[in-house]
Formats: structure tokens, C-alpha cells, sequence
């Protein structure tokens, strides 16, 4: 689907009702009007999308909570590394206003496991930049 991971998508009934909405799902094709903005998505693949991208803060974060079990902590870090990598669209095009709620749960819960590490394994000092 092409789609920024973390935002709520917006169907196309949402978007004729006047309110202007940032549309964050990209198609792979052009749309016919040439202006560059790809054709919404569907109510359907709007549903698929949002699922996929729930499992997928589900899984970074099953990650995450499995390694700090275990007391790797070179391992949450890096489930943090990828949580930023794959959600990076979100501050690049401005979209925080959007972002889905189980992305902002996320974000604590990374938040709360780095700041537990041992310092071996994370400068604390670090996790005061982490904002959510």
C-alpha cells in the first residue's frame, strides 16, 4: 500500500467532508488528475492497512519486552532503533496530530524499558532526548 507506519489513515467520504486532512496512504501509481497525489484508499484496504500496522508496533514491542526479560539490553535498544527507523515518516511530514494511539502506548513502553536498563547497557543521560 505504500503507507506511512504509526498514522490513522483517511477514507475519501472522510476527505469530501470538507475538512482538509493530510493524506498519508500513497498508492504506487499516479492518480489520473497528474497533480501527483495518489488515489485515497479504501474503506477496506484502509482496515488491512491499520491492522498491519498494529501487528507491526506489536511486534517491535514483543521484541522489546522479550530482550528486557532476558536483560539484553543492546537488544532493546536496537527494537528502539528500529521503532524510529520504521516511524520516522511520522516527524519527517509533520503527522504527530495522527499518529495512531497504540503508536503514542508504544512510545512509553520503549520509554519505560530504556530508562531501566542498567548503564552498562544505556547512558540514561541519552533517554532524556527521547520525547514522545
Amino acid at each position: 500500500f505504500g503507507v506511512l507506519p504509526g498514522v490513522v489513515e483517511t477514507t475519501s467520504e472522510e476527505e469530501a467532508e470538507g475538512e482538509e486532512k493530510v493524506h498519508v496512504g500513497f498508492a504506487t501509481e499516479e492518480s489520473d488528475e497528474d497533480d501527483g497525489t495518489p488515489p485515497p484508499l479504501t474503506a477496506e484496504e484502509i482496515e488491512q492497512v491499520l491492522k498491519l500496522k498494529t501487528d507491526l508496533i506489536d511486534a517491535v514491542l514483543f521484541g522489546a519486552r522479550v530482550a528486557a526479560q532476558f536483560k539484553q539490553g543492546w537488544m532493546v535498544c536496537n527494537a528502539l532503533v528500529h521503532w524510529w527507523n520504521i516511524h520516522i515518516g511520522i516527524t519527517d511530514d509533520n503527522l504527530a496530530e495522527k499518529v495512531l494511539p497504540e503508536y503514542i502506548d508504544g512510545m512509553l513502553e520503549l520509554h519505560g524499558l530504556l530508562v531501566t536498563l542498567a548503564p552498562i547497557d544505556f547512558h540514561q543521560e541519552l533517554a532524556c532526548s527521547f520525547t514522545i
